[in-house]
């Protein structure tokens, strides 16, 4: 599944015109495109385990934002296709 040009397009006026902290840009720019790549290449019925833990290591420290993003926008679609 990939995600249209428009999506990014979007999401860059909004960072453009909003106040999101460094960290925040940091971790959605930086941190975000791999993580997004590897959960939708994840097939939860061979290695569900796994990435439930990764994304459990990283919750702590992740903006609730970008954590319901993941969740919903990546997570919930490779589950449901199953």
């Amino acid at each position: 599944m990939r995600i249209n040009n428009s999506f990014y397009s979007f999401l860059n006026f909004l960072f453009k015109d909003a106040s999101i902290s460094a960290y925040d840009h940091c971790i959605w720019s930086g941190w975000m495109p791999s993580m997004r790549r590897a959960a939708l290449n994840w097939n939860p019925r061979d290695n569900g385990p796994v990435m439930v833990s990764l994304v459990q290591k990283w919750m702590p420290i992740l903006p609730n934002w970008v954590l319901e993003n993941l969740l919903e926008q990546v997570f919930c679609l490779n589950i449901f296709k199953i």
